[in-house]
């Protein structure tokens, strides 16, 4: 039980998910539409989906080891390291996740002969080790990583889809076009949204991190200016939100602009609004929660864009 709260089971389940929808609904749709076949199988892509969910699960335990004095202040009653479980067996925990994931890019790298699956895992894992033990700590710069990984869980699904490509967009272009603007819209979304939520996190939890001699942007230059930095995070993912309504209003596509208008424009305004009015820990952790639906909301749109 307490393993599974370590590893943060429900956001593995939402990288599991995610990658799932864009493979077989968005890229494996639109390449049946065009008569070509993935170079990842379907037992190719559940190895690397397994791989990812496996370095994930590994950086929130090395993140939880180096985080235990933070989370003492911060979130004493979410512990896991240090309270249910041993820092000794949590490295265990670590090493083995690392091991396993290791053994599946190995499988997929002899099943599709793409070396560049190795070193990219290797340097996944480096970035999660680096981020736990001190770029968390630093201004702007785990927020970034964090960000970035959130990204990349999308763009993975088509680093070994690449060779085609050129092809693709000369014989399928509608296809092409709809593979690239879906992959590029969610990965933009992820960024932004996980920049802005970081940095609401940081400012919910600059106390303990200012024990632990972190860092981070509210640390450094106040909470005052690190809100101007998150609500510019907002704005962009509130514009960039309001122009894909745009798109979706222009080929009449009503559906999907109700939800975006409702599920996720109206909350990321909400969200300036509490981001402008937040002081105390627990309004900012109500900020936090709400990026997070935000986050969320971007994730049901991608069922809501598939299913209709």
């Amino acid at each position: 039980m307490y393993l599974f709260r370590l590893i943060r089971w429900p956001n593995l389940l939402i990288v599991l998910l995610t990658q799932y929808l864009l493979y077989q609904h968005v890229l494996i749709a639109q390449l049946k539409k065009a008569d070509l076949s993935p170079t990842l199988s379907g037992l190719d892509f559940w190895t690397l989906s397994f791989a990812t969910i496996l370095t994930a699960a590994a950086g929130y335990v090395i993140n939880d080891i180096y985080d235990q004095v933070i989370d003492a202040l911060n979130k004493p009653d979410r512990m896991i390291v240090g309270q249910h479980l041993s820092e000794k067996a949590a490295y265990r925990w670590y090493v083995g996740f690392i091991i396993l994931g290791l053994f599946c890019i190995g499988w997929l790298t002899y099943r599709t002969g793409d070396w560049f699956w190795i070193p990219g895992y290797i340097l996944a894992n480096v970035m999660m080790f680096w981020y736990s033990k001190s770029w968390k700590k630093k201004i702007l710069i785990g927020n970034f990583v964090v960000a970035l990984f959130c990204a990349l869980v999308a763009v993975v699904v088509i680093v070994g889809e690449s060779g085609y490509w050129p092809k693709l967009a000369a014989d399928a272009p509608i296809a092409y076009i709809n593979i690239v603007g879906t992959f590029s819209a969610y990965t933009t979304f992820a960024f932004l949204s996980t920049m802005y939520r970081e940095i609401v996190k940081d400012m919910e939890d600059v106390y303990g991190d200012e024990i632990d001699n972190c860092r981070t942007l509210p640390i450094v230059f106040g909470i005052q200016k690190s809100k101007t930095i998150a609500a510019f995070f907002a704005i962009s993912l509130l514009l960039t939100t309001i122009f894909g309504a745009y798109l979706l209003y222009s080929i009449g596509r009503y559906v999907q602009l109700g939800y975006l208008l409702i599920g996720i424009i109206i909350p990321i305004k909400i969200s300036l609004l509490f981001l402008g009015k937040a002081k105390t820990v627990q309004e900012f952790h109500q900020l936090s929660t709400i990026t997070k639906l935000i986050m969320l909301g971007g994730i049901l749109y991608l069922g809501l864009e598939i299913f209709i």
